[in-house]
């Protein structure tokens, strides 16, 4: 209900009270003394004092003398008094009116302003408690569009301009977002002020926290980016220099006319020049993927099938899988969303990884955990573990794994199994379906 309607209603019971009182025990006239009206009509200026405040009891008390006057002093339904004893008694009767409604509304004001104060005080402990659990303006300006309105019982919305229908406009400070304001009816904003300004006021400390926190994760992502770079330099002046010198020294045999070399050795001086010809094209490869993933302005988001992904993952990696079986069980009712191509480059990694470092059996599943993809990849584990890098590098494959599930707001880790003869890995996704 508008706030004016529901001050005009509050008028409606100082009129009702006495006219309906008045009017009920008309009938009983003859058999009821003035003095019994009188105490009548003071009960009814009392329970409108209690309901309705100073003023309506005021005028319940001046309505009641009148009606009294009217109705049940000679000469009826007139305001002649023929016995001037009853002007004492309207005295009296106005007097006492007066000072209950006085004495009442007073009371009635001070329990309204302690009820206010606490919906007030209710309504910043709502806002302060539900506004840190939105992480998006959308969602913000829903809630606090919907808790005002719910506790003021009456319409608040968020404009992008000010209400050009009279309606009371409060700007919401955010230097970063302008342009954003608390709209609600005049009279509403009156009697509200502090809770509206406070709205207001933790609306954009919670968008400015949004963005700094925006800001965060930017930063945290970009450090890992930063650090599989890192990881990239380390990788490459381990990983390339062995092939490399590996092609150098049988090319320069084949070169040299001073060697000489039968059929089978010429056949194995170039299987080996083309299998780590394949090692350096795979290092290359491991790049061009990172490179891939770090260039997040060309993040898309698609719905995938989770098995679509797995086989495109299997295709990439080609003939490293040929001779490698893995046990598959993927939950393919709902797609997820991401960037198609990232997501196969991680599972890839992943993958991979597994099949260089890990043993058989390999088995890949796909579970959702409620807003969450998990993929979940399993491997024996070697009986001695491969010995640390001597350049602190551990590979890109793992690196891009993380990065590829940073970028998405997701997750990945490695664990053991509970017997710890087996390596799990989990490539969590989120079950976002906007861009990240």
């Amino acid at each position: 209900m508008p706030w004016a309607e529901r001050r005009r209603h509050a008028w409606l019971p100082s009129l009702a009270g006495p006219l309906a009182v008045a009017l009920g025990l008309l009938p009983l006239r003859g058999w009821l003394t003035s003095t019994d009206v009188a105490m009548a009509l003071l009960l009814v200026v009392a329970v409108v004092a209690a309901r309705q405040g100073r003023r309506p009891a005021a005028l319940a008390t001046v309505l009641g003398v009148l009606l009294f006057d009217v109705l049940y002093v000679e000469p009826y339904y007139t305001l002649h008094v023929h016995n001037l004893d009853y002007l004492l008694t309207f005295g009296v009767m106005l007097a006492v009116g007066l000072l209950i409604s006085n004495l009442s509304g007073r009371l009635r004001g001070q329990l309204d302003r302690v009820r206010h104060l606490l919906k007030q005080l209710r309504g910043m402990f709502l806002l302060a408690r539900g506004l840190p659990e939105r992480s998006s303006p959308g969602a913000m300006f829903d809630f606090v569009g919907q808790l005002l309105s719910r506790q003021l019982h009456s319409p608040v919305t968020i404009e992008s301009e000010p209400a050009a229908d009279g309606r009371q406009s409060l700007p919401v400070r955010d230097r970063h977002r302008p342009g954003v304001y608390l709209c609600c009816e005049a009279g509403l904003y009156k009697a509200n002020r502090t809770l509206l300004k406070v709205a207001a006021s933790l609306l954009g400390q919670a968008l400015t926290r949004a963005r700094l926190a925006g800001a965060e994760q930017q930063a945290r992502l970009e450090a890992e980016l930063a650090r599989s770079r890192n990881a990239l330099l380390r990788s490459l002046s381990h990983d390339l220099r062995t092939p490399l010198a590996s092609i150098m020294g049988n090319a320069s045999m084949l070169a040299d006319p001073a060697v000489r070399l039968d059929a089978q050795e010429y056949r194995e001086i170039a299987e080996s020049i083309y299998q780590q010809s394949r090692v350096l094209s795979s290092h290359f490869d491991k790049v061009m993927e990172l490179n891939r993933v770090q260039r997040q302005d060309q993040i898309g988001v698609q719905a995938l099938m989770p098995e679509e992904v797995v086989s495109a993952a299997l295709r990439r990696r080609g003939s490293l899988f040929d001779a490698v079986h893995f046990d598959i069980d993927i939950d393919n009712k709902a797609p997820i969303h991401g960037d198609d191509t990232l997501l196969e480059i991680a599972l890839a990694n992943m993958l991979e990884n597994a099949v260089r470092h890990g043993l058989s059996p390999y088995r890949l599943e796909g579970r959702w955990h409620g807003e969450l993809y998990d993929f979940i990849l399993t491997n024996g584990k070697p009986p001695q573990p491969a010995l640390p890098r001597r350049d602190g590098g551990a590979g890109l494959g793992l690196p891009i794994c993380r990065a590829v599930a940073d970028c998405h707001q997701g997750s990945f880790y490695l664990t053991d199994g509970d017997d710890g003869r087996v390596a799990v890995s989990h490539l969590v996704w989120p079950a976002w379906r906007t861009q990240p």
